[in-house]
């Protein structure tokens, strides 16, 4: 059967990003649409149905086609580690999954979906990346995906959708360590990755919206009227005193948690951060950021290549665009397709077998027909 054409969607905290690719997987169609006040809280979705709606919206506006969804889901919306563990079949990892997040989930473990990629793996045991997501939540993606006349295929975070963009784009870089920098509206995130995988995020509390109330205050403007002024930096207002005693305090914040991670990490490589975000055309913040992080500074526009031409795209709609690749590089799936039983677990897959859709009534005989089709978490549902 021909490949589809997929329709990433992230929801940030400020912007709704959406990327689509072709059937030969070339991204054809990216845009970061201002979410509307009240939808977005913490970092998760808190108005449904106007996310619903808006995304719905941004779809007819912008022109937007493909049917087959591919969701990021926020770091607020689960829970991930790093583990090592012994070598075990798939069927006793299936068991001991959940125990992985005993110290994180305080509620019911079957009110959780679990799924893993691994990382490496010798003789005596394994390194997994490790998550859990909630039923609700995943119940929740799937009716807000099928408002709009999707279908959600597959899910998965966000430092991953970052990590398949890399991996298709810049296969070289992933040899190495490197840092990824998330500029957005209400906090900074560095994700570091070390062989192409996912190791660990900072989160930094201060971002564009600190730089927007910064105005705001300075200016004695209401902060919406800051918001434009910022975005166009009319009258130069980023370069506003009171901007840039925020722009050292992000930069510092940066260098110390690049710093933890090289104290850390003796034998890493790290050399490189890429950055991407609302505030990566910030000129006064990033060059605050060059001038003291130990580190070369690139936009991930420098990536760009036949597969997503248009670089601008890449530095708005990264994660949007990364899950649209999120295929062989990290095999991964839910269900596993038709058939597949494994001794032990590959290297970057995943056959932990659960349900995407929830468990019960017509969310469960939905998830029973898909189970034979393949997809989930980490994975891409097949057909």
């Amino acid at each position: 059967m021909a490949p589809k054409a997929y329709l990433g969607i992230a929801f940030g905290n400020s912007s709704l990003k959406l990327a689509q690719t072709s059937q030969d997987e070339k991204i054809v169609r990216c845009t970061a649409a201002p979410i509307p006040d009240g939808i977005m809280q913490g970092g998760r979705i808190a108005a449904w149905d106007g996310a619903a709606d808006f995304l719905k919206e941004t779809i007819k506006k912008e022109g937007f086609t493909a049917k087959h969804a591919a969701f990021v889901i926020p770091e607020e919306a689960i829970f991930q580690r790093r583990t090592t563990l012994p070598l075990m079949n798939t069927q006793v990892l299936q068991t001991n999954l959940p125990y992985e997040f005993h110290d994180f989930i305080t509620d019911d473990k079957d009110a959780y979906y679990y799924d893993y990629s691994l990382i490496t793996r010798t003789d005596k045991e394994m390194t997994l990346n490790a998550v859990a997501v909630s039923k609700k939540e995943m119940g929740r993606l799937d009716a807000l995906c099928r408002s709009a006349r999707l279908r959600l295929m597959q899910a998965t975070p966000r430092s991953r959708a970052i990590s398949n963009l890399f991996h298709q784009m810049a296969p070289d870089v992933v040899r190495n360590d490197f840092a990824v920098l998330d500029l957005g509206a209400t906090g900074t995130r560095i994700d570091i990755y070390s062989g192409g995988f996912y190791q660990v995020t900072r989160t930094i509390e201060t971002g564009g919206n600190a730089i927007r109330d910064a105005i705001a205050r300075e200016l004695d403007i209401d902060p919406h009227i800051a918001e434009v002024r910022l975005r166009e930096n009319q009258d130069d207002v980023l370069g506003l005193p009171s901007c840039r005693d925020i722009y050292g305090s992000i930069a510092v914040d940066i260098m110390h948690a690049i710093n933890y991670y090289v104290f850390e990490h003796h034998d890493n490589t790290l050399e490189t951060m890429y950055y991407f975000g609302g505030n990566a055309h910030n000129g006064y913040l990033m060059s605050e950021i060059a001038d003291i992080v130990p580190l070369e500074l690139m936009p991930l526009s420098e990536l760009k290549m036949s597969d997503c031409m248009d670089g601008e795209a890449l530095v708005t709609s990264a994660p949007a665009i990364g899950i649209c690749w999120n295929k062989e590089f990290f095999p991964g799936r839910v269900f596993g397709p038709e058939g597949l039983v494994e001794d032990e677990p590959a290297p970057g897959k995943s056959s932990v077998r659960t349900n995407v859709f929830g468990d019960g009534g017509e969310e469960d005989k939905k998830a029973k027909k898909m189970k034979s089709k393949g997809g989930g978490i980490f994975g891409r549902k097949k057909g």
